[in-house]
C-alpha cells in the first residue's frame, strides 16, 4: 500500500519519496512532497539526496539509463496514448514518473552532475508539455510543467548555461495567479513561481561574478537575448527578482501546510528569501538594507529553525561579512577648500 506523503517518507531520498507517496495527484503534490525543490540554502535533506542518488549510480552503472529511458519511453508511446485520449489515470501515471525522474535529477544537480540533471530536466519539460496540451486543464499539469521548467533552469545556471536557464526561469515567472488559480490550488504554482524569481536572482549574481564577457547577447540562432547590459544593471535586476521571491513566499509559504512536521523546511525557504535579498543589496552597496534583511533572517532562523540546521552557520557568515563591509567602509571624500570655507 502506498504512503501518504507524511513525516515517515521526509527521511527518505527524494525519488523514493515519489514513489512511496503515489497513490493519488493530491498526494504527489503536497508541501512534504515538493518542498525540496524551493530554494532554502543549506540542506542536510538534499545532501542526503545527493549522496543517494550518488551511491545508486555506483552500485548500479545503468540507473541513469533506466530513468532516461522510462521518460523516453513515456515520450514516444505518447503518439498512440493521445489516439485514445489522456485521462486521469494517465495523468496520475506521468505525476508519478516526473516526480520521481525530478528528485533524481536534483540529486545529481546537487552532485554537480549537470549534464545527467539537464537531460532528465528537459525530458520532464517535454512530456509534460505534452500531456498538458491533451488533458484536461483540471488535470493541474501547470504546476509539473512549471516544476520541470524551475529545477532545468537551476541545473542549467549550475552548468553554465545563462541563457537557456532564463528562457526556463522566465517561462516559470510569467505564470500569473489566474492561471495557477485555474490549474490547481494557485498557492503551489505561485511558490515554483517565487522560487524561478530566486533562481533568476542568483543567476544574475553569478554572471557580475563571471566578468561581463560571460553575458550572453544572442543565441547561436542570432536571437537577441534580454540580459542586463552591465554590472550595475545586473544588480538591479537580481535585487528586484529577489525582493518578488521575498514577497512572494512571504505571502504564502507559511500558508503551504499547516503540519508541524513542514514548519523548518517552510521557514528555512522564507528565511534564505531573505538572505538572498540582503545579498543582493550589499552587492549594489546598499549596505545597511543588506545588513537589515540578514538581521531579519537571523532572527526569524534563531526562533523557528532547528538548531541544527546548516543554514544558520549561513547565516552567521553573511551577516559577518556584512559588518565587515560596514566597518571598514571607506569615508566619504572630504569636501575641498571652497566648499569648507562655506
Amino acid at each position: 500500500m502506498a504512503l501518504a506523503a507524511s513525516q515517515h517518507t521526509r527521511g527518505s531520498p527524494l525519488w523514493r519519496e515519489s514513489l512511496e507517496a503515489c497513490a493519488s495527484s493530491e498526494a504527489l503534490e503536497t508541501f512534504p512532497m515538493f518542498s525540496a525543490f524551493l530554494p532554502r540554502g543549506p540542506s542536510e535533506r538534499l545532501d542526503h539526496n545527493a549522496s543517494y542518488v550518488r551511491t545508486r549510480g555506483e552500485r548500479n552503472s545503468a540507473f541513469f539509463d533506466e530513468t532516461r529511458a522510462r521518460l523516453t519511453k513515456l515520450r514516444d508511446d505518447f503518439p498512440f496514448l493521445a489516439i485514445s485520449g489522456v485521462g486521469p489515470v494517465e495523468v496520475v501515471q506521468l505525476k508519478q514518473e516526473i516526480a520521481s525522474a525530478q528528485g533524481i535529477a536534483l540529486g545529481y544537480t546537487g552532485g554537480r552532475e549537470f549534464r545527467k540533471a539537464l537531460v532528465l530536466g528537459r525530458l520532464c519539460g517535454e512530456l509534460c508539455d505534452l500531456y498538458a496540451a491533451r488533458a484536461d486543464q483540471q488535470a493541474g499539469l501547470l504546476f509539473w510543467q512549471a516544476l520541470s521548467r524551475l529545477n532545468l533552469g537551476a541545473a542549467c545556471s549550475g552548468f553554465r548555461q545563462p541563457s537557456e536557464a532564463q528562457e526556463h526561469l522566465g517561462w516559470t515567472t510569467k505564470i500569473d495567479r489566474g492561471q495557477a488559480a485555474s490549474s490547481g490550488s494557485g498557492l503551489k504554482e505561485m511558490l515554483l513561481v517565487a522560487s524561478a524569481h530566486a533562481h533568476l536572482s542568483q543567476l544574475y549574481l553569478g554572471l557580475i561574478d563571471m566578468g561581463p564577457d560571460a553575458v550572453p547577447r544572442e543565441t547561436s540562432s542570432g536571437h537577441r537575448l534580454s540580459f542586463p547590459e552591465d554590472e550595475a544593471s545586473l544588480g538591479i535586476a537580481a535585487r528586484s527578482h529577489a525582493s518578488h521571491a521575498a514577497e512572494l513566499f512571504e505571502e504564502l509559504v507559511l500558508e503551504a501546510s499547516s503540519d508541524k512536521f513542514d514548519r523548518n523546511d517552510q521557514v528555512a525557504v522564507l528565511v534564505s528569501s531573505y538572505v538572498n535579498l540582503g545579498i543582493c543589496h550589499l552587492r549594489l552597496d546598499d549596505l545597511e538594507a543588506g545588513h537589515s534583511w540578514l538581521l531579519k533572517a537571523d532572527t526569524m532562523a534563531q526562533e523557528q529553525l532547528d538548531p541544527h540546521d546548516p543554514l544558520l552557520a549561513e547565516i552567521r557568515r553573511q551577516l559577518e561579512h556584512s559588518g565587515m563591509l560596514r566597518d571598514y567602509r571607506p569615508p566619504p571624500p572630504l569636501a575641498d577648500a571652497a566648499t569648507r570655507d562655506i
